[in-house]
């Protein structure tokens, strides 16, 4: 089930309540879900729990303050901007975020982090576009206090990462690497060549790759992991 196509101001579903699991469908407005200083959570299965907007160039996913929870999803096709959160804490696990942005000014690709804590594993961010103004359009990191384990960034407009406060480890970016500090460690520099819905292809150099320590369980389609001994890089498992 899911919120099916609605509209409104601030976007299908505008939050000031309780925190709310979600298992997310398709949605259209300004902000495909917009919410202010409360929680909310995402349950998505395999690639049906998504957002999408495609009227006003609005985020995908809009948060002031607040806690998200996103796990098993993908958001795609918002054009302006996949995630924009400011003053959240946040856990992304899972999530594909891939063509989001346009060329607007206003759009902010990808990932657009202000403020903050949180973490983001095992995703896909790739394919998202805006322009060339000084900030990635796969991940921005303006002032936050952000982990990247064991993500994917792949061909997204302009560099790959932009600003302060993100930190990635077990990662793979491309065509730029992610950027040199002490803390950043065990990343690739490597172009992912993907097949239908973001997958991985059998051989792919994101296999056994991920984070040898981590106790993320399952996949973006609820399959085991790892299938080897090492989890693999991004949102989906190879066998």
């Amino acid at each position: 089930a899911g919120v099916g196509y609605l509209t409104g101001r601030y976007g299908a579903l505008h939050v000031g309540g309780n925190p709310i699991p979600l298992d997310l469908a398709a949605a259209i407005g300004l902000h495909a879900i917009a919410f202010f200083g409360k929680s909310m959570g995402f349950l998505g299965d395999g690639v049906a729990g998504h957002t999408r907007n495609v009227a006003d160039g609005g985020a995908g996913i809009y948060a002031t303050g607040g806690t998200v929870n996103f796990e098993r999803g993908m958001i795609s096709g918002n054009l302006g901007g996949g995630v924009s959160l400011s003053s959240t804490t946040y856990h992304f696990t899972n999530a594909i975020i891939v063509t989001n942005g346009s060329i607007s000014a206003t759009a902010t690709g990808g990932v657009y982090l202000v403020g903050g804590t949180g973490v983001v594993e095992f995703s896909t961010i790739a394919d998202n576009t805006g322009t060339n103004n000084g900030q990635s359009r796969g991940v921005s990191c303006q002032g936050t206090s952000a982990s990247f384990d064991s993500v994917i960034l792949n061909a997204n407009a302009t560099t790959q990462t932009s600003g302060i406060g993100c930190t990635f480890i077990y990662s793979s970016s491309w065509p730029d690497p992610v950027p040199t500090s002490a803390a950043n460690t065990n990343n690739l520099n490597t172009e992912v060549m993907f097949i239908a819905n973001y997958r991985l292809p059998t051989g792919s150099p994101m296999k056994d790759h991920a984070n040898p320590t981590s106790n993320v369980m399952v996949d973006i389609d609820n399959d085991p992991r790892p299938q080897d001994i090492i989890r693999d890089i991004g949102a989906y498992e190879l066998p």
